[in-house]
């Protein structure tokens, strides 16, 4: 005897979320030539719930095949229904404006930056709720998930706080609006390509006592020779063995009937280039407390403390961006340099040049500048790969010092919980050579360039009134 065994049919049942996400999806691809025609390329609508209007046609045919009048009307009021939505969300978002104001401010990082924002309504119905999705810049997203509402024939202000966390080019722009009905059927969005940027400079501190600039002020590193200018020195002396026969006085030496020689002085001021090593696999960490932006930061203090002298000190730049050109700033004095040093650092990114390479390329210019003097400002090495790199930069470091160039190294190091690498025997040596300091990243140090940054708060009186207090703050 047979065994039969009875199979049932499987029968798979449709997933009705994923049919009336698909009927939603058609309809919203309508609106290319149908929901947003007569709008700009900036301004477009889109149902966010389309799978009703899929049920119209088969309400015209229920009522085809069984007339009656619940069909045609659930038909038309879904029309009008949809209709009415439409209609209130083109009329709002074609008459949609929306601007900014930025400061005109000098603006450091660690400063917060107050934005005036305003959303105007020109259309005669009010705006329930505006939402900005995005900004163009990840760093700049000062309205995102903001949502205001605004009445008819009037616009809405408000101020967004932004902490310009990392220094460079914030942009903001362009922003996106989206609006919708009452019902949440429709909604529309509305682009605003207008874009503002901001120039976040990076900040300028006060070094330790005992950097290396303290070494070239005090005047150790200042060579001795004649004074620059049409001014011969005044003082004569007795001639000594040591001297050469070119400095020998003649007429004081026919007078007094022996050698006399004109007395080298040391120059008042110095004469400093500071080279920044901007290779990209050279630091390590990100922001505020990565290598480079400490490395940056350093460097423009160093231009500013040398700056910061009554001895006519001169100090330049040198360095090599995202761009592989080089940056040179040729030594000067006074605060324009400063601010061109300071501007030159705030826009410039890592590039693919090595240190080495740069001081290879500039060694002519380095040793021919008369009094010239040469601060390195580098990454102290987390791997075998950075060991490499300095082994090669402290090689041609020491070519310049062998040409008469005072030299110096200012070395950023990562703070990690992770050892120091363990340099080798010949490197190590010819670092010392240098007298390298050693600044750790989380290393803390009071800020030099200030200024005065005006800002205004909001207070609410208990009568219910809004007031408008303007204060001013020292930033540094």
């Amino acid at each position: 005897m047979r065994n039969h065994r009875s199979i049932a049919p499987s029968q798979n049942f449709p997933n009705l979320e994923a049919v009336r996400r698909g009927l939603s999806s058609r309809v919203g691809r309508l609106p290319g030539n149908l929901w947003a025609h007569g709008l700009d390329n900036r301004t477009n609508i889109r149902p966010v719930h389309g799978w009703p209007l899929w049920l119209v046609p088969l309400l015209l045919a229920s009522q085809l095949i069984s007339p009656g009048g619940l069909w045609l009307a659930l038909a038309i009021a879904l029309v009008l229904i949809y209709g009415a939505a439409y209609a209130w969300v083109r009329m709002q978002i074609v008459h949609l404006e929306f601007e900014c104001v930025l400061p005109d401010s000098l603006t450091m990082v660690g400063d917060e930056v107050e934005i005036q924002c305003r959303v105007t309504n020109q259309s005669s119905l009010p705006i329930i709720w505006c939402e900005f999705l995005d900004s163009a810049d990840p760093r700049f997203r000062f309205a995102a998930n903001r949502v205001v509402a605004c009445s008819n024939n009037a616009s809405t202000e408000w101020t967004e706080t932004v902490l310009c966390q990392r220094r460079g080019w914030l942009r903001l722009g362009p922003v996106r609006l989206r609006l919708g009905d009452p019902l949440g059927l429709m909604e529309g969005t509305r682009m605003f390509v207008q874009q503002h940027e901001i120039l976040v400079y990076p900040r300028i501190v006060r070094l330790p006592e005992y950097s290396l600039v303290q070494q070239i002020q005090s005047g150790s590193w200042r060579q001795r020779r004649r004074l620059q200018g049409t001014v011969k020195a005044p003082i004569l002396r007795e001639y000594t063995p040591t001297d050469s026969l070119r400095h020998v006085h003649w007429p004081s030496t026919a007078r007094r009937g022996e050698l006399t020689v004109t007395e080298l002085e040391t120059e008042p001021g110095v004469s400093m280039t500071v080279v920044l090593d901007l290779k990209d696999s050279a630091h390590v960490g990100d922001g505020p407390t990565g290598t480079l932006e400490f490395s940056i930061m350093i460097a423009g203090s160093l231009v500013a403390q040398v700056l910061d002298t009554r001895d006519q000190s001169r100090c330049g730049l040198l360095c090599a961006g995202s761009d592989n050109a080089i940056e040179v700033i040729a030594p000067a004095q006074g605060p324009r340099l400063l601010w061109h040093v300071v501007h030159a650092l705030a826009g410039i990114t890592p590039g693919q040049v090595t240190l080495a390479s740069l001081l290879s390329r500039t060694r002519r210019e380095l040793s021919q500048a008369r009094g010239n003097s040469v601060m390195v400002v580098a990454t102290f090495p987390t791997n075998s790969e950075q060991v490499g790199l300095m082994e090669a930069w402290v090689s041609e470091l020491a070519s310049l010092q062998q040409a008469g160039v005072a030299c110096g190294v200012i070395l950023c190091r990562f703070s990690s919980d992770t050892p120091d690498v363990i340099l080798p025997g010949p490197v190590e040596t010819a670092l010392a050579a240098f007298e390298p300091r050693i600044f750790d990243t989380s290393a803390e140090f009071e800020p030099v360039l200030t200024h005065r940054r005006q800002t205004t708060r909001y207070i609410t009186t208990p009568f219910g009134r809004t007031v408008a207090v303007t204060e001013q703050e020292l930033v540094g």
